[in-house]
């Protein structure tokens, strides 16, 4: 869409060269963004991302009012490494709970929760406008 190619600032949910898995993420499973920011899903043929409704359905792996945001085939990526890309940009302050349904993953570790800040709480709170440096 026009607002993911808009988007100012892209977050890689990840990092290389696993991105959207288990071994990629975060130890806390949490990220901070502010509103307006482009999410970026890089992910194998392995996995797929889905949206919860609650932390609660997050901590559980309750997929049955989960929405799939994209499947193993989703396509889009950089080749084979990886194949699949998912982008979607942040249009309201609030939390996002996401989710690999497939096996154990979730179970595993693969899911993230995601707080979206407006613009004016992501500057008041990086070091800069903290006066540290």
């Amino acid at each position: 869409s026009s607002a993911v190619a808009a988007a100012a600032t892209a977050f890689i949910i990840g990092t290389s060269p696993q991105f959207w898995s288990p071994a990629g993420l975060p130890s806390s499973r949490a990220y901070s963004v502010a509103v307006g920011t482009k999410l970026v899903f890089q992910y194998s043929v392995n996995h797929n991302l889905y949206l919860l409704p609650s932390m609660a359905a997050l901590d559980n792996c309750d997929f049955s009012e989960a929405t799939q945001l994209a499947g193993e085939g989703q396509g889009g990526g950089e080749g084979d490494n990886p194949p699949n890309l998912y982008e979607a940009v942040t249009v309201a302050t609030g939390t996002l709970y996401l989710a690999c349904q497939k096996s154990t993953h979730c179970r595993m570790g693969h899911r993230i929760k995601i707080t979206v800040v407006s613009r004016r709480e992501r500057l008041d709170s990086s070091p800069a406008a903290l006066g540290r440096p």
